[in-house]
């Protein structure tokens, strides 16, 4: 099994190194620096660890991934990168906030530089004319599961974020009116200095480098999260005028993106039975808790641990109005990050007691973890999409993380226990199977 982990990753390593290209652009003549845009990231995915979820453990092909297995530790190549990333810190964390050696490392790339370079270029000629400066610099930065591109400029005096959002794929008018919206009710949204909607392009203020997988990543844990639930419980009292509801239909759509593009497309494999009954209580789940204003993906990448200890909320102009059980799914059982269980009760029992929600916190919790794997089913379909829709590999390497915790939590109820077994017996040994193959290849 370890060495089905190690030639899978090396596999991923290898089709993120050849999407590389630049990553820091300037419109200084004296500026030359290109760096590497791949940013390391590792993680250890263990019972009982905080781990950042790029772990790379892989079930081998045609036996049984147990999930809650102890793994192999395989430790991972480094590379220097002049990024942000949090995710760039090799390290897993321990309840005890003990750091671990790393199991193994892949590259983030940082998307399709072919298209994006053509528009970063005007991008720059309208933020030096918006800011009345020439010679900035813009620093790429990680992209993800999305058609926007993000730049960090730098004037030599202060520092903006430019938003590249195509207005073809991006409804940007909603993305400022979220964004002044939740600001009004207390929440540190970013300030959008400028803005030209028919082209795509907006200046935002920069609300910081340190998301919270990199506080995470060197053991800063508690603090933000206490944070994030603060926010959250703000968020979620924001009326839900203008919000459309998070419907039925939604719901099953995003189910289908799992069966679709994960289990179709890129595995090949039939919708087993016990799906049906699986993807109805799912969907029953989430309408078994009161309905609230959620951001929709509230997780450690989307989230900013501020230097003055306050939360920088981003990538909030898909909310909707939904279950009151479902961001706080999606920051304590994140895609990226996996928390030990003690450490996710803690959070979620705070959050319901300050959240002051209409229903008993047995029906909550029961609601949170079937939310949560509504949520993680719909990303896995999401990563292998990115991939062969995109051509997009960045997030290959975090299906198989996230399929084993769908497959132990799955195990807890009656609804969703056949599910998970065959998910352990038949899904992830064909994933890594997938992967071992080609993972460049569709």
């Amino acid at each position: 099994m370890a060495r089905a982990r190690e030639v899978v990753s090396s596999k991923v390593e290898a089709c993120a190194a050849s999407e590389r290209l630049p990553w820091r652009i300037s419109t200084s003549p004296l500026a030359s620096t290109r760096v590497s845009n791949a940013v390391t990231r590792s993680a250890l995915t263990t019972r009982g660890k905080v781990a950042p979820s790029d772990s790379r453990g892989k079930g081998k092909a045609g036996g049984t991934y147990e999930p809650g297995q102890r793994q192999g530790s395989t430790p991972g190549a480094g590379s220097s990168c002049q990024s942000s990333s949090a995710s760039s810190l090799p390290v897993a964390i321990g309840p005890a906030n003990t750091i671990s050696k790393p199991t193994v490392s892949i590259h983030r790339p940082l998307g399709d530089n072919r298209r994006v370079s053509q528009d970063a270029a005007e991008l720059a000629a309208w933020v030096e004319q918006t800011l009345g400066t020439d010679g900035i610099g813009l620093a790429r930065l990680p992209v993800e599961a999305s058609t926007r591109h993000f730049f960090r400029v730098s004037t030599g005096s202060s520092t903006f974020v430019a938003m590249l959002s195509p207005p073809d794929t991006e409804d940007n008018p909603r993305f400022a009116r979220l964004a002044r919206l939740f600001k009004r009710h207390g929440l540190r949204t970013p300030q959008i200095h400028a803005a030209d909607f028919d082209r795509g392009m907006l200046l935002l203020e920069d609300l910081g480098e340190r998301d919270f997988a990199q506080a995470y990543a060197i053991g800063e844990i508690d603090a933000p999260l206490a944070g994030a639930v603060r926010d959250l419980v703000t968020l979620q009292s924001v009326p839900g005028d203008g919000i459309a509801p998070y419907t039925l239909t939604r719901f099953r759509t995003e189910l289908a993106i799992f069966t679709d593009w994960l289990l179709g497309r890129f595995l090949g494999l039939d919708v087993p039975m016990a799906f049906a009954d699986v993807g109805e209580a799912l969907i029953e789940a989430t309408r078994s808790v009161p309905q609230c204003t959620l951001h929709r993906d509230y997780h450690c990448r989307n989230l900013i641990w501020r230097d003055d200890g306050t939360v920088g909320i981003v990538d909030f102009q898909d909310a909707l109005f939904g279950p009151a059980c479902y961001d706080i799914a999606s920051l304590l059982r994140d895609c990226y990050v996996e928390f030990d269980e003690v450490r996710i009760a803690k959070w979620r029992s705070r959050f319901f007691a300050l959240a002051n929600i209409d229903c008993t916190e047995a029906a909550f919790n029961r609601a949170f973890d079937l939310t949560a794997i509504q949520r993680q089913l719909k990303a896995v379909g999401i990563f292998a999409r990115l991939y062969l829709d995109r051509g997009r590999a960045s997030h290959l390497g975090d299906i198989v993380p996230v399929l084993v915790r769908i497959a132990r939590l799955g195990r807890e109820y009656p609804e969703t226990n056949e599910f998970s077994r065959w998910i352990a017996r038949d899904l992830l040994p064909r994933a890594a199977e997938r992967l071992e193959q080609s993972p460049c290849v569709p």
